[in-house]
Parts: structure tokens; sequence; C-alpha cells
């Protein structure tokens, strides 16, 4: 059976580097993420330790980050070059701490912003880590086998929950990019979670939108 089919980019952990974002454009390489291991970033009230580079899209960077108290988090990393751009940013980041805590959404922790420059900003998010992966990932390896009724049902109802959330807001949000490769898992034995892949992208209005009907 053929595998089922990602993004170009390359990506991992269920975090898809697709944001605006520090590194410039281009696939992940050994030497870029060489660069990074070992460095420290403060971001909010934390200050993490990059171990990988997990994710690379054209516009940000996806690092695998380690706290002081060991915790592991996921670490997205862009870079904006205008206001416009910049409260993008700032909108997205505050409709995820609207959704944080819900058991199928991929949870927020922190997030910095600096300037580094005229009219440049980066713009760091700390996330949840959710080391099983995508569920895409999880597909492609059970090609034979695929899954069972029962794990179908699960992975439909816990999607549904997610996009429940959303629409349950007070003002509504819509996905718009609803499929398998933003779907991640925190652990085998969790409840799916809805990633948010692509809201960060700049030249975008964002995957998350508030819904105008």
């Amino acid at each position: 059976m053929k595998k089922f089919s990602r993004i170009s980019k390359p990506e991992g952990a269920g975090y898809v580097g697709a944001g605006g974002g520090g590194g410039g454009g281009g696939g992940s390489s050994a030497g870029s993420a060489g660069n990074y291991v070992g460095r420290v970033f403060s971001v909010g009230r934390y200050q993490v330790t990059v171990e990988e580079l997990i994710a690379e899209g054209g516009f940000s960077m996806v690092f695998l980050v380690r706290t002081h108290n060991s915790v592991r988090c996921a670490l997205k990393r862009m870079y904006v070059n205008d206001v416009h751009d910049l409260n993008i940013c700032k909108r997205e980041v505050t409709i995820m701490k609207e959704l944080s805590g819900h058991k199928n959404i991929v949870g927020y922790l922190d997030c910095g912003i600096a300037s580094v420059s005229d009219n440049v900003w980066e713009v760091l998010i700390l996330m949840e880590y959710c080391r099983a992966g995508q569920v895409v990932n999880q597909m492609n390896k059970r090609l034979q086998t695929g899954f069972s009724e029962t794990e179908i049902l699960r992975i439909f109802c816990d999607t549904c929950e997610a996009v429940a959330r959303l629409h349950q807001c007070k003002t509504p949000i819509i996905h718009r990019d609803l499929k398998i490769i933003p779907l991640v898992k925190p652990s085998q034995h969790l409840p799916l979670i809805l990633l948010n892949s692509k809201e960060y992208r700049p030249h975008l209005i964002g995957l998350f939108s508030h819904s105008r009907s």
C-alpha cells in the first residue's frame, strides 16, 4: 500500500514548520540543526535549552527544548518584518491562550516577542511537546494492518471535540485546514490533539480565524 503523503518540508513530533519565522527558507539540515543545539532561549517565564531541530519551514523553525526542570516542550521561532504581521502573531497567541487546557488542543505555555532591529521582531511560542507524533506517521507505520474500527472512531471523536471547542468560543473560530497533518498525539494512550500547524504564517490570514458569520 502506498504511504500517506505529508507536506514537502521536514517535520517532526507533530509540529509543522510553516509559520513566519527565523532561520530563512528551505528544509532542515544537519548543519542548521547543529547551530542551535544547546542554545538557551528565554520565553516569558521559561528558560529553555534546545535539544534538536524537529521542524523547519520557509518561515519558521520548531525546536525540541527542555526547561530547567527537565520538561520537554516545543518551541516555535519566527521573525516578522512589519506591524501588520506582528499583530497577526499576537492575535494567534491570544487564541491559543483561550483554547489552552482542552484535552484535544495542543497546550500553550508562553510566548516572547522581542524587537531585533527596525521593523523586525522575533516571536517565540512555547507549546506542549507531543512525543507520539503525527497521526499520518502512525498510519504509515501500519499500512498493512490499518487501524481498528474502534481506533478510527476515537480519532474522529477526538477531532470533533477539538473543533467543537473552537466553535464554542464567544467569537467562534474556524480551523480552515482540517486534515491528518495537524493531528498529533501526546503519547500512544492519550487523546488526540489538534495542532494549529500553520497559524503564524505572516503572509496568510492564519489557520485559526474568527468567524464573521
